[in-house]
């Protein structure tokens, strides 16, 4: 570095994948008879094991390998799980511990999306703060916020709508 850095913790992110990178650095000024620093590297290795699926290979009716179809993830937990848990640490977790999904991807949302219907028994106000997309599952985040001066009791099953 040209001037000192105060020690600072920088927060990277592929853009391939979504891995986040912390990288913490400072800068002093150079000391007589101290060898020079070497540059720094950030070196992408094999990466740990995937934790969510494996890519698998399509195979046609004769064991060859069908190459008109995408290959698709094979999955070892549900994916409904899967998407809700990355959700809820996306909304509550901190960014750096939120573990990448390949295939998890955020859809972007209308601005003033109607949800009225909701919970039309209840006197709530709900609007969608986020998406995400596994495969063809979808998860909205909604927001709800309650109308009245009173308690309310939440039941999933007087939800309405897609």
């Amino acid at each position: 570095a040209s001037e000192p850095i105060e020690p600072t913790r920088l927060q990277l992110q592929d853009a391939d994948n979504g891995t986040l990178i912390l990288l913490d650095i400072a800068a002093e000024p150079a000391q007589a008879g101290r060898a020079a620093m070497e540059p720094v590297r950030i070196v992408e290795a094999e990466g740990p094991a995937q934790r969510y699926g494996q890519t698998e290979t399509p195979q046609g009716s004769h064991g060859s390998v069908d190459t008109t179809a995408p290959p698709r993830a094979a999955h070892e937990t549900p994916v409904p799980v899967v998407l809700i848990r990355y959700a809820a640490q996306n909304l509550y977790a901190p960014l750096r511990t939120v573990e990448s999904v390949p295939g998890v991807t955020r859809v972007n949302l209308r601005r003033h999306l109607p949800l009225d219907a909701l919970l039309p028994t209840l006197p709530v106000q709900a609007r969608a703060i986020a998406a995400w997309r596994l495969d063809d599952v979808w998860v909205t985040a909604v927001r709800l916020a309650n109308r009245s001066t009173r308690r309310l009791a939440l039941d999933p099953r007087e939800l309405q709508g897609d």
